[in-house]
């Protein structure tokens, strides 16, 4: 890692012009925050690129340990994310999180979340490539969207589950068919009636990928009142399933 963050910095100096290297930070850092960063932080306590058509406006390549905590404070408790760093923007205004060893950019009026890459250094090596990359949704979608709305799926903000359920399906990316059915069993263990048409959107509406991923179980039981059938168990039973099966993923 020692050898790493030197080649690091050169790499992210390279990829930009006129930027601003700050002194390191010098105090100590507290015990959760990722070793990633506080690595490059005492290096450079932040990374600035200045504009030179407009010597007034700046863009933050890396923010400064204290800007990290403020903003990573600010959207954890708007989004209800756990266990991550905020630490730079891209040119589109997004947010650009660290959680574990996984980047993410963050919308930071939907909170809607894409993985960016695997790493830091492969996040700065492709800086110059994002706004072309193809985001996949994935397990790591998956996974970050359990940290954020917890195993407890009765206890989920529906308006939420809805409006991101309704963003996914409106833009489908190939690949999400895990974060779909996440959402799907979300809102089965939330919803009522009202939410049947969208659950049969998403089961229906999009492709037999994700049709196959989302449980008609779900949909027959919202129909029947959370009632157990012949071939068709109670709500109960299902959203207990549901919940052993969200635990796994962040096991």
């Amino acid at each position: 890692m020692k050898r790493e963050r030197p080649m690091l910095l050169e790499r992210i100096k390279s990829l930009y012009h006129d930027i601003i290297v700050f002194p390191p930070y010098s105090n100590n850092f507290p015990s959760d925050f990722p070793t990633e960063l506080s690595e490059i932080l005492k290096i450079s306590n932040g990374l600035q690129k200045k504009n030179i058509s407009n010597i007034d406006s700046t863009k933050w390549i890396l923010f400064p340990f204290e800007k990290i905590i403020e903003i990573s404070s600010i959207y954890k408790s708007k989004f209800s994310l756990n266990n991550c760093a905020i630490f730079s923007e891209d040119d589109s205004g997004n947010l650009i999180l660290l959680a574990g060893k996984t980047i993410f950019r963050l919308d930071p009026d939907t909170g809607e979340i894409q993985t960016v890459s695997k790493s830091l250094y492969e996040y700065w090596n492709n800086a110059t490539k994002l706004d072309s990359i193809a985001f996949p949704s994935n397990v790591d979608r998956t996974v970050l969207l359990i940290q954020k709305f917890g195993t407890n799926p009765i206890k989920v903000n529906k308006e939420e589950i809805r409006r991101l359920l309704e963003s996914e399906i409106q833009n489908y990316n190939k690949g999400s068919s895990d974060y779909i059915r996440t959402l799907c069993g979300y809102l089965f263990c939330v919803g009522t009636h009202s939410d049947i048409q969208l659950l049969e959107k998403a089961k229906y509406g999009i492709n037999m990928d994700v049709g196959c991923m989302i449980d008609g179980e779900w949909i027959e039981s919202l129909k029947n009142d959370g009632q157990a059938a012949k071939y068709l168990p109670s709500r109960n039973e299902l959203i207990s399933l549901f919940e052993e099966e969200i635990k796994h993923y962040i096991k």
